[in-house]
């Protein structure tokens, strides 16, 4: 972990993205998974080839945990410049690609995360990488002293100025996520509804 909280700096990466691999392969470097990602950082092959690595039938790089590693930087340090920083949409295009981030843009019309039809998995990506983060934070576990996101901050919200969201968690499934947004709380895929994260952090499922 002390060298991918030295290459984050090196790159100009937030230092909470070292818990990044922990939430795709628990920091196993021997990780495989259904899809054929691979390794620390959990690259897809064409992935991992477009930020330099070798995938062979003789050669695969993304089991290096160095060279993976600085793949998986290029790529993180590529769709920040992409996605404008705005690292809900980082964190989601990491885990589903970028081109079906923009595809979903484009069909909404809309660019906040929080308004993407997004697959199953990506919903649930981002607030399960905010309740990794925020649980290490909270316990006696290291965690990066660097500032974290605005979109990862605790929010509060006055339901009486937001008659949408009161109509919205009368109609949704209690297993449906909320998750902090710069401008305040909002629905997001699928978690509960209107947890107040000032009051209750998020958790894992």
């Amino acid at each position: 972990m002390s060298y991918i909280g030295k290459e984050l700096k090196r790159f100009n990466l937030p230092e909470w993205l070292i818990w990044l691999p922990l939430l795709e392969s628990g920091y196993r470097s021997q990780a495989v998974s259904p899809a054929g990602a691979v390794g620390l950082w959990q690259l897809m092959p064409d992935t991992a080839r477009r930020f330099g690595l070798v995938v062979s039938a003789t050669q695969d790089d993304r089991y290096d945990v160095s060279k993976s590693t600085q793949a998986a930087l290029r790529y993180l340090a590529w769709l920040q410049m992409h996605f404008n920083s705005d690292w809900a949409l980082v964190l989601a295009a990491y885990n589903a690609g970028e081109n079906t981030i923009d595809t979903a843009q484009h069909k909404a019309k809309l660019d906040d995360y929080c308004d993407l039809m997004l697959p199953e998995e990506t919903q649930h990506y981002v607030p399960r990488f905010i309740a990794i983060a925020t649980l290490l934070r909270n316990s006696r576990a290291s965690f990066p002293t660097g500032s974290v996101p605005q979109f990862m901050k605790p929010q509060t919200i006055d339901l009486s100025a937001r008659p949408e969201l009161v109509r919205a968690s009368r109609s949704v499934s209690p297993d449906r996520w909320v998750i902090p947004k710069t401008q305040g709380l909002d629905l997001m895929g699928k978690g509960d509804a209107l947890q107040l994260l000032s009051q209750h952090p998020p958790l894992i499922n």
